[in-house]
């Protein structure tokens, strides 16, 4: 396992995710690959209504986004590299808009990723409790890379 791609979106899920991650490669030198998707469909994550009240453009709820990803990776970055310090770790953020899964999937393939690390629910996932999160089941079903899903 010498690289592992772990997609983060700030959820619980994602965090435990991260916890995992720690714990399987704290012996192996694996490279790690933190990846934030911002953005997303713009049709269901950017409210026009909302955005009126607040006068914030598209161009300005994905600039909001964005600095939110950076955050969100900086953070997970730390966390690894207390658990797991001989590691190498990167962060890579992908902004715009674009379906979150074929995003994963594209940077699993371009890295040549040998893992792929994952929450089973997303921040924004609507079925909590229930079943698997959409993009999760997404990239678990058209990926040809090795995903593990942590509950």
């Amino acid at each position: 396992m010498k690289k592992v791609l772990l997609p983060i979106d700030g959820s619980e899920f994602s965090d435990r995710a991260i916890e995992k991650a720690v714990s399987m490669i704290k012996s192996c030198g694996s490279e790690v690959y933190l990846l934030h998707v911002s953005g997303g469909d713009v049709s269901s994550l950017y409210d026009s209504t909302f955005a009126a009240t607040a006068g914030m453009t598209v161009e300005g709820y994905f600039m909001e986004a964005e600095g939110q990803g950076k955050e969100l990776l900086e953070t997970a970055k730390a966390k690894i590299q207390e658990g797991a310090p001989d590691n190498k770790v990167e962060t890579i953020l992908l902004t715009g808009p674009g379906d979150v899964a074929t995003r994963i999937i594209g940077a699993a393939e371009e890295l040549g990723a040998d893992v792929i690390i994952m929450g089973s629910e997303g921040a924004s996932s609507a079925t909590k409790g229930f079943m698997l999160g959409s993009v999760t089941n997404k990239v678990l079903y058209r990926t040809t890379t090795p995903v593990m899903v942590v509950k």
